[in-house]
């Protein structure tokens, strides 16, 4: 059953990784559309300095939990997700 828990975490740990860096990834690419789709709206009038420090917290707090869960850190990769 503990195992089965582990298991559950650790693929949680995973896609809220992956979801993390997808999100940031649009926050760079397209910004309008993801503040859209994010259901966010600041009025920018071209600068988009909001959605490039979002989508840079967004990429290295994704990256932080797929490195822990890459170094087998159980202790931590738990603590970050």
């Amino acid at each position: 059953m503990q195992r089965l828990t582990k298991q559950i975490n650790w693929w949680l740990c995973l896609l809220s990784g992956i979801g993390l860096l997808f999100i940031s990834a649009r926050f760079f690419l397209d910004p309008v559309g993801a503040e859209i789709a994010f259901g966010i709206h600041t009025p920018t009038n071209g600068d988009f300095s909001f959605h490039h420090i979002k989508g840079v917290r967004d990429f290295f707090l994704g990256f932080i939990i797929l490195l822990l869960l890459r170094k087998k850190s159980s202790g931590y990769w738990a603590i970050s997700c």
